[in-house]
């Protein structure tokens, strides 16, 4: 599955996947690499981490700017449901 973000706004902002490994702007992959890195699925969540291609296009979705999105893209992450929570 090989797809792209690159930011309308800042074309300097970009990620790249090509079925196998990701490449990115320096900013990005400093993000999508520090300990810890989490990020909303929603405006107010829920928080989640980087575990597989759905999750890597979703924290792209959140870093680069208006993203310009092209390729077979992986569907976006499920939202967990339950207990009252509506997000």
């Amino acid at each position: 599955m090989t797809w792209s973000i690159t930011s309308r706004t800042d074309p300097d902002r970009w990620l790249r996947h090509d079925g196998t490994t990701w490449a990115a702007d320096p900013e990005t992959t400093a993000w999508l690499t520090s300990d810890g890195y989490t990020f909303p699925l929603t405006p107010t969540g829920p928080y989640s981490t980087i575990s597989d291609d759905s999750t890597l296009y979703a924290a792209a979705r959140h870093l680069i700017p208006a993203g310009d999105e092209s390729g077979d893209l992986p569907t976006y992450p499920r939202l967990p449901s339950g207990g009252g929570v509506v997000y």
